[in-house]
């Protein structure tokens, strides 16, 4: 296992251990491997702090190293868009599906089921994440093809080919 800076081994135990505490927005204030703060910036980039719940909005994505979370369907498109790899602690739904299908995907380490959730696993997983180049560059070029897609542009076309080709100028 990578060694841990010990502010990020504090983050790591804060949030596997904190009670109430969202697991979202972990995240580095370097998007450098092996960066050791635990900090991210706010919005407007002046104060370091935890993102967690809501407030890890999609413009605080881009500053982390890796982030922990649920792996449910919007949280992890936000996190691929971002081209950051996560760390999925899957709890019910569709997120088991999520998680494995990101590790497929060669951007994230393995999940980790709540049910078998412990600090030790909980950092291991983090460091493979902010550490393994070939995750991260996979992460990344995800990211980049995402980004790069015009989602609405899409289902534009996809509907008026299924409405039989007529086009229409409405959405035009």
């Amino acid at each position: 296992m990578a060694r841990l800076g010990p502010m990020l081994l504090a983050c790591v135990l804060l949030l596997a251990l904190g009670p109430g505490l969202s697991r979202e927005g972990m995240g580095s204030g370097a998007r450098e491997p092996g960066a050791t703060a635990a900090t991210t910036p706010d919005a407007d980039h002046s104060e370091p702090g935890i993102k967690t719940g809501e407030e890890a909005e999609p413009g605080v994505w881009p500053w982390m190293a890796s982030a922990v979370h649920h792996g449910g369907a919007g949280t992890t498109g936000a996190g691929l868009r971002a081209g950051v790899p996560s760390v999925i602690v899957p709890v019910s739904s569709d997120q088991p599906f999520w998680a494995r299908r990101v590790k497929a995907l060669g951007a994230d380490p393995a999940p980790l089921p709540r049910r078998r959730l412990t600090a030790e696993r909980l950092a291991d997983a983090i460091c493979v994440a902010v550490t393994d180049e070939s995750m991260r560059t996979r992460a990344a070029a995800l990211g980049e093809t995402i980004r790069a897609e015009d989602g609405v542009a899409d289902a534009v076309r996809v509907i008026n080919q299924t409405l039989g080709g007529r086009p229409t100028d409405r959405w035009s």
